[in-house]
């Protein structure tokens, strides 16, 4: 265990849960006292999603739709905050270093969200080879970088930051509209994409999902398009295992497709991938921790 942290808090964190969901409060407890940092988390207790706002039908289950009320509810409760909103989900983990980072990466960019982890729809062969750079980057060298999420869709909230002069205005554009389109995650990033809001997600990644709850409490089945995405989401991780997550992945099997044009995209992207990965030797700008 590590001493409590003693930094200037720049930021106040909360994490979301729901009230039967007591394991992965006690867990979630387990982990930022492991960490020094349960002085500055507190709990944010989730909404149930069973009953819609007034008027609103929603093609989303009641897991989704109590979720984002639950972002919505407690970014609309700390509009006045006067120092950074840090937001996480119950099945999260932080890497240690997490708080170390986070004033120099608030200082690096002028940002509404900074996100220190999330699901890439699919990455382009150019974005995987920034972050393939940066990744590096961090292994050599140890430096931090943000990424601009503007034209690299994303879906996750699983932990983010909100500085603390947007909170409102995040609010307000999340709003609840969302509920009768898309996963409030979804209506995030189509925001991030039309350049309504600035975010930025942290290479490497510097929190994860909790091995503890492969099951999300807002998702009934746990599909292997579900694993898939974790693997992929987990290999960005800080310290992630990527051999042991690699052998994983290539086990994940759906048969043999019937579609030439899929099988050639698929082997033509890999083909563009491994050489670009060949490639890498470039010098990435980043940020170091604040001294």
């Amino acid at each position: 265990m590590v001493g409590e942290q003693q930094s200037p808090a720049l930021y106040q964190g909360f994490y979301i849960n729901l009230r039967e969901s007591v394991e992965r409060d006690r867990s979630m407890q387990t982990h930022l006292q492991a960490l020094g940092l349960t002085s500055r988390y507190e709990r944010f207790e989730a909404i149930r999603g069973q009953d819609l706002p007034a008027g609103q039908v929603s093609p989303l289950n009641a897991g989704s739709i109590g979720c984002g009320l639950s972002h919505q509810r407690l970014l609309d409760s700390r509009r006045d905050a006067d120092v950074h909103l840090h937001v996480l989900e119950d099945d999260a983990e932080i890497l240690p270093e997490l708080p170390t980072w986070f004033p120099a990466l608030a200082e690096h960019h002028s940002w509404d969200l900074i996100y220190s982890d999330v699901y890439f729809s699919m990455l382009s062969p150019q974005a995987f080879q920034q972050f393939s750079r940066l990744i590096k980057a961090y292994h050599q060298r140890g430096s931090v970088s943000l990424v601009n999420l503007r034209g690299v869709p994303f879906v996750g909230a699983t932990s983010y930051f909100v500085n603390r002069q947007s909170i409102g205005r995040v609010a307000d554009l999340l709003g609840t509209d969302w509920i009768s389109r898309c996963k409030h995650d979804e209506h995030i990033n189509n925001l991030v994409q039309t350049g309504q809001l600035q975010a930025f997600v942290t290479v490497p990644f510097l929190s994860t999902r909790s091995a503890l709850f492969s099951r999300s409490t807002i998702d009934l089945e746990y599909t292997s398009l579900m694993r898939a995405m974790d693997l992929q989401r987990a290999g960005f991780f800080a310290n992630a295992d990527l051999q042991t997550l690699a052998t994983e992945a290539s086990q994940l099997k759906i048969g043999t497709s019937s579609n030439p044009l899929l099988t050639l995209y698929v082997e033509t992207t890999r083909f563009i991938l491994e050489h670009i990965d060949q490639g890498i030797h470039q010098k990435p700008g980043s940020v170091g921790p604040k001294k």
